[in-house]
């Protein structure tokens, strides 16, 4: 925060940027195929079946994941 209780522009992005960070591994199944994504490469078929999760919804929270640059 500044002298004046503004918060400058760096901070604000930082802000947002931990913020965004904190809501994307706040999900457990991310949390999870992360952990086993971290051991082996894996194919959504054999994350699904090691989570007993449906593709579709491993699927999704990879594009998440992704798309917040988590994993590649």
């Amino acid at each position: 925060m500044c002298s004046d209780g503004s918060i400058n522009s760096f901070d604000f992005d930082s802000v947002n940027q931990a913020s965004r960070l904190f809501k994307i591994m706040s999900n457990l199944n991310r949390i999870r195929i992360i952990a086993l994504l971290n051991e082996n490469d894996m194919t959504v078929t054999d994350v699904s079946k090691q989570l007993s999760l449906e593709q579709s919804a491993v699927s999704h929270q990879l594009r998440l994941l992704k798309d917040a640059n988590i994993v590649a």
